[in-house]
């Protein structure tokens, strides 16, 4: 064995993993092998090194095959396969396996190597190979790629060649010599014809536009780009052609003037009115379009001046879009919420009165704050019509479906969602609530339920059956034989059936009523339209009766009402169960107070409440205050307010109750002088925990939120004038000195706070933020206060807010990277516009939108960069924008010399953005109007910070602006964009004009 070792230590010298092994074990593993498979260098134990731990699962049955058949003396090639290395990584390998010998044993000797990046090669150049492949099927343009060795042919040519000009890729495969020949006649002297010439004048002239003669004869245009691919020593061996069909280029530009216009047309005749408008710091429109002109009647100037504009004008009984503002401002001012969208009563600028809806919602900046509200208004005086019309047909087809001697059912999988009185009469049941929700194949005899499914199931799917005839069983148990038609319809945005059926055992009748039954299945769609709508109305109802019950049920009142015969018409659960206290019974809806019988005083009670009752139903109200007693004898003092209910027309239909508790209040007045030390109401009444303890460290007060939380932690039980037991946390020596220590600063005469993490019984973590304070007496300390309240919710959402605060600033950052990425995105778009035209004003407007967009998107770039996302250190973004406008415009340093002097400013957002554009638009003018022919000169910007004020200086030696030239009238859409953004940041700007030459300009605002 000991040979065998050396001859094993040998292969660690071998610069290749090596491994033998065989279907059992593992023999040896080298040096290298180890490193690769990432196995540890110390205390490795190669005897729990399983021989396919390294080996994925799906190659374990092929290996262990190749093992016994090279163990048997057969040669084996190279395999490839995956394995995953001890760190858990997968790595795709080579592996190359031969016989040896162990001992007396045969086994297997593998070398392996790495193929991972080859096989990431391979798949990316099929990757490669595929989007060149879907570039060439989806591209409008003509891709070729002609190589010249071994000889001159076509390698590619995508399948938009024969798109455009008709001929297929096998012909242009099989004549290498096709885009020569379909060249038109007269821009065939333009090119060499000699392959090298050909080359050399493509690389002076790599763009072109040229016709050329299409299979059917047309003439196309063609705008080619060609490009040449050298080899490793730089010989051209192919070259790379794509060309763009040109031809109706002119037709396009036309076609987007006029789309320009339409959209402009549209923003200048929208029927909606957009708005900008914030509340804070005071009210104003940041924004108001000019449709309000169409819509309304009014100018848009009118209403920038009045923040209050619509306010005034809007009429109505309930002013919604008054008590909307009220509440916008109190959200935007607390940050919370999300506004929908109000209805309101409007007068225009002719007297009328017109329906609108404002739907809003909140902007919010960096800081999650309400920024400011965007709204759109639409008339909506025709929905209102409509909705009335709607209410009326509603009625009008309840009318004519109840009428209808035709029994129907609208169901959902044999579920009934909707029915007529003809279905409730037919089948015997009290109302259309019987038959509701119900499945109502469990109405047709046993025999016949498996046809009926199997046409529901069909009529599901879009199949419409014919009247075909049924036996149902109504709920009185008689047979009735029916006919039934089965329809697929759409009800509530579901597949539905409706389902008609005829009694078909008075046939005379259903006869005479055919002509309604025709007229009832033809108004059948344009019904559930209209209930589309009822139900939308429906559900604002539920909603708004959702929010009275929280508020009915909410509260620690008893609240009631009863009708004229004193019959319980609602209640709410403290009614209920201070109800059950004094009756050991629960009320009941429609029950009265007289009902109950086991109760001795009950009738003389509920005689004393009818007469209340009465004197409401005669239009007072009443508040009175009366003592009882509960069922086990405790006495009660309740304060009782009674007041009527009116209906629409003014009728009394229900008296309305509220009575609340007073006893301890009552109990409080009448022991004032005994208990005002401890005002034990509000001692038993707080939700926090409050205690007092005398200098023997004796409790000598508590209320019962304090008693819950000893008994949760210290699984003790507190008394009145006994130490406090603080039971297994006795054993915590540190949270005891704790303890003992701010009590004795509280008796020192110092405030004391601070928190506890504890555990409760159940193992629960529990926060609580403790105050102790001295009480005084006579000038002396004789007693402790406690009080502390639950802060485990508090503590545990700030761990929930830091969590969720750091996945808001990966994602802000990475809506400014994308921000910034799009913007690029933009300005690449624009360079490839620019090489598609040689119009030299043109270029100049492409360059200058592109700077105006780097601009942009070089801040977006600093707040990726930046930890913080509200602001940016504006000297480090300016250095790198006159980076780019120099770099731009190809600025010679010897025709102008650029001099930044800017103090450390941070800027935020906001006015980054418009005052970076502002100093593009000022360093470009200069630029290109300050120095004319070969003038020299100096471009300097100055920024400097004071007293919140900023000031900015672009100043040039060059020729100067003209005296007859007003830079506030300028025509130029540069000067005309720099003062807006000033207005945009709230500044001020000056142009002066230097001596002897030059141009300054001056800008301050406020950050």
């Amino acid at each position: 064995m000991k040979k065998q070792t050396q001859d094993f230590s040998a292969l660690n010298l071998l610069s290749i993993p090596l491994v033998i092994f065989d279907n059992t074990r593992v023999y040896f593993v080298n040096e290298k092998a180890k490193e690769f498979l990432k196995l540890p260098k110390k205390n490795f134990d190669i005897t729990k090194l399983k021989p396919f731990s390294f080996i994925l699962p799906e190659y374990h049955k092929r290996i262990k095959e190749n093992n016994l058949k090279i163990i048997k003396g057969q040669e084996f090639q190279t395999v490839e396969l995956k394995i995953r290395d001890n760190k858990k990584n997968i790595i795709d390998v080579v592996a190359k396996s031969n016989i040896v010998t162990v001992g007396s044993k045969k086994a297997v000797q593998s070398i392996f190597y790495e193929i991972s990046e080859r096989k990431k090669k391979y798949a990316d150049l099929e990757e490669a190979e595929k989007i060149l492949d879907l570039i060439g099927k989806n591209n409008a343009d003509i891709m070729f790629k002609y190589d010249l060795y071994p000889k001159e042919h076509y390698s590619y040519v995508s399948e938009s060649a024969e798109n455009i000009l008709g001929y297929t890729v096998k012909e242009w495969y099989k004549q290498r010599d096709l885009f020569e020949k379909i060249l038109h006649q007269e821009d065939r002297n333009k090119f060499p014809k000699e392959t090298k010439a050909y080359i050399k004048y493509i690389q002076k002239n790599p763009r072109n536009t040229s016709r050329f003669v299409a299979k059917n004869g047309s003439v196309v245009w063609l705008e080619t780009i060609q490009s040449v691919v050298k080899d490793t020593k730089g010989k051209v061996i192919s070259l790379l052609c794509i060309s763009r069909d040109v031809t109706k280029q002119k037709e396009t530009e036309t076609r987007l003037n006029i789309t320009q216009e339409q959209l402009r047309l549209i923003a200048n005749n929208a029927h909606d009115i957009i708005y900008f408008y914030t509340y804070h710091p005071k009210p104003k429109y940041l924004f108001i379009s000019n449709s309000v002109k169409n819509v309304l009647g009014f100018e848009t100037k009118e209403i920038y001046k009045d923040p209050f504009f619509f306010n005034k004008r809007t009429v109505g009984k309930a002013n919604a879009f008054k008590e909307h503002e009220k509440v916008a401002a109190k959200m935007q001012l607390s940050g919370t919420s999300v506004l929908h969208k109000t209805e309101f009563q409007i007068i225009n600028s002719n007297g009328e009165t017109v329906w609108m809806e404002d739907h809003v919602n909140p902007i919010r900046d960096e800081n999650g704050k309400i920024s400011f509200f965007f709204g759109i208004i639409r008339n909506i005086n025709a929905l209102k019509e409509k909705e009335a019309e709607l209410n009326q047909k509603w009625s009008d087809y309840k009318l004519l479906l109840d009428q209808s001697p035709v029994a129907f059912f609208i169901h959902d999988k044999g579920l009934c969602l909707m029915c007529n009185k003809q279905a409730v009469d037919l089948l015997k049941v009290r109302s259309e609530k019987d038959i509701l929700g119900k499945f109502i194949i469990n109405y047709i005899v046993p025999d016949q339920r498996a046809r009926a499914m199997e046409r529901m199931k069909a009529a599901t799917q879009g199949k419409e059956f014919e009247f075909l005839n049924y036996q149902v069983t109504n709920s009185k148990g008689k047979a009735i034989n029916v006919e039934i038609k089965t329809v697929p319809i759409r009800y509530n945005g579901i597949d539905c059936v409706l389902s008609l059926v005829k009694d078909i055992s008075e046939r005379e009748t259903l006869e005479k009523a055919r002509l309604k039954t025709e007229l009832t299945e033809e108004h059948n769609k344009k019904l559930l339209k209209e209930i589309e709508l009822r139900k939308g109305v429906e559900k604002k109802i539920i909603e708004q009766t959702s929010r009275m019950k929280a508020i009915f049920e909410g509260g620690n009142q008893t609240l009631w009402t009863v009708d004229k015969e004193s019959r319980y018409t609602s209640f709410n659960r403290k009614f209920s169960d201070v109800f059950y206290d004094f009756y050991k019974v629960y009320p009941k809806v429609g029950g009265r107070l007289s009902d109950i019988k086991d109760h001795k005083g009950v009738i003389a009670i509920s005689n004393q409440w009818n007469e209340k009752y009465k004197e409401v139903f005669k239009g007072g109200s009443s508040d009175f205050i009366t003592t009882r007693h509960d069922a086990g004898g405790r006495e009660y003092i309740m304060q009782f307010y009674l007041h009527p209910i009116y209906n629409s027309d003014g009728e009394i239909i229900e008296a309305y109750g509220l009575g609340k508790d007073i006893t301890e209040k009552v109990n409080a007045e009448q022991s004032t002088f005994r208990q005002t030390a401890k005002l034990s109401a509000i001692f038993e009444g707080s939700s926090h925990y409050i205690w007092t303890v005398n200098k023997e460290n004796n409790l000598t007060s508590f209320n019962k939120n304090y008693t819950d939380l000893i008994q949760k932690i210290y699984e003790s039980t507190p008394k009145l004038g006994e130490s406090l037991d603080r039971g297994k946390m006795l054993e915590n020596e540190e949270y005891i000195k704790r303890m003992e220590s701010n009590y004795s600063k509280a008796f020192e005469g110092k405030k004391i706070n601070f928190e506890l993490e504890l555990v409760g019984v159940k193992g629960e973590k529990i926060f609580l933020d403790v105050f102790l304070n001295p009480v005084m007496e006579k000038n002396k300390i004789v007693e402790v206060s406690g009080i502390a309240h639950d802060i485990t919710a508090t503590k545990l959402n700030e761990d929930h807010i830091r969590q969720s605060l750091k996945e808001k600033e990966v994602l802000l950052k990475e809506v400014h990277h994308r921000v910034k990425n799009n913007m690029q995105i933009i300005s690449s778009i624009l360079n490839l516009q620019s090489s598609y035209t040689s119009d030299s004003n043109i270029l100049n407007l492409l360059r200058e939108s592109q700077n105006r967009i780097k601009t942009m998107a070089y801040i977006h770039e600093s707040l990726y960069q930046n930890k913080t996302f509200s602001s940016i250190n504006f000297n480090e973004y300016l250095t790198q924008l006159i980076s780019n406008i120099v770099h731009s415009y190809s600025v010679s340093p010897d025709k102008i010399r650029l001099q930044v002097n800017c103090e450390k400013t941070i800027l935020n957002l906001d006015v980054s953005i418009p005052l970076g554009l502002i100093i593009n638009e000022l360093i470009t003018n200069s630029i290109k109007h300050a120095f004319p022919d070969s003038n020299k000169g100096i471009i300097s910007i100055n920024l400097r910070t004071q007293n919140k004020l900023v000031f900015l200086t672009v100043e040039d030696s060059g020729v100067g602006i003209g005296a007859h030239i007003s830079t506030e009238k300028s025509g130029t859409l540069g000067l005309q964009l720099v003062y807006t953004l000033v207005d945009q940041i709230d500044g001020k700007i000056s142009f002066e004009r230097t001596e002897p030459q030059g141009t300054r300009v001056n800008i301050s605002f406020l950050i």
